[in-house]
């Protein structure tokens, strides 16, 4: 079977070993990121993959190019695939999506994943919602889940050409915006679990009890949960440098998460209290010029003591 032509925008975290599981698995792979740099890094360390792995100099002409069949997004936001993908897709007369799928792995909010399947559909291209869960350590060992949502023959179709296969293991949620309902749910446990752990953190470490006893209890309890591992030596260390989820693209999805329950009818109360974390933290953040782990939110629940 002949392997499938492939763009990939969006090296970061995740996007970088997802793009590479890809091309190693054989499949020809154009690569962008807004820093070209990430994109030059892959290419030289995959030196033995060079055959299936360019980098776009030019969006425009990669988009003309007949052969691409699938179009892979995992960009930040709405904002910036809009502008990368679409806007060049309809400042030139000559381009449309026609014979192409749009895989959009990012994690947006429900009304700007249909907004992005109308622009696809509009283009004469099909659409595929597919955001994945884990962290880019599950993304380097590929065992992410893929959460896809499109009609089951389009599912079907991408299944049977293999590349999402070499990310991790596929889940079909089914149509109607699903798969990105089943996204901002998990990403808001991952919100909850975070910040309920910060600050049982903060209260360990005011009260001058063991760190060690606590995580010993905790890891030997039935409300032991693997993200513990994750993130709490992080807020132990007070160092957040070393990025799993950041807490920007928490907030992001927050504000998602926040929307999908408002529509819902469904508390928000909780929600809107790990949005005002996150808010908090991302200020904080900005003020030292850098990006940080979302487990960062432990600094705004508990400041360092100044001797």
């Amino acid at each position: 079977m002949e392997k499938k032509q492939i763009v990939f925008f969006g090296l970061g975290l995740m996007g970088y070993p997802m793009a590479e599981h890809i091309a190693k698995a054989g499949f020809p792979t154009y690569i962008w990121n807004r820093t070209e740099q990430k994109a030059e890094n892959l290419l030289s360390t995959n030196k033995e993959f060079t055959n299936n792995l360019y980098i776009i100099k030019d969006i425009q002409q990669t988009l003309k190019n007949p052969d691409i069949s699938y179009i892979i997004s995992m960009l930040f936001d709405y904002k910036a695939i809009v502008q990368t993908i679409f806007d060049n897709v309809t400042t030139n007369n000559e381009l449309s999506l026609k014979g192409k799928t749009i895989i959009q792995m990012s994690t947006v909010s429900v009304d700007e994943n249909k907004d992005l399947k109308e622009r696809t559909e509009k283009l004469g291209g099909q659409f595929i919602e597919a955001p994945v869960l884990g962290t880019n350590t599950v993304a380097q060992a590929a065992k992410l889940q893929v959460f896809l949502g499109c009609s089951k023959e389009l599912y079907e179709k991408v299944k049977e050409d293999q590349f999402l296969q070499t990310l991790g293991s596929l889940r079909y949620i089914g149509n109607d915006f699903k798969a990105t309902k089943m996204k901002l749910t998990m990403n808001l446990l991952v919100g909850s679990l975070t910040t309920v752990l910060a600050n049982a953190v903060g209260l360990i470490e005011s009260n001058d009890l063991d760190m060690d006893v606590f995580t010993e209890i905790l890891r030997n309890s039935a409300f032991y949960f693997k993200y513990v591992d994750v993130k709490l030596p992080r807020m132990v260390q007070r160092d957040y440098q070393d990025q799993n989820f950041s807490v920007s693209g928490m907030l992001k999805d927050v504000d998602a998460i926040e929307k999908l329950a408002k529509e819902s009818n469904v508390y928000t109360g909780v929600i809107h209290s790990i949005k005002e974390l996150c808010e908090k933290t991302v200020e904080q953040s900005k003020t030292k010029g850098e990006q940080e782990d979302m487990s960062s939110v432990y600094e705004v629940m508990n400041p360092k003591q100044q001797k």
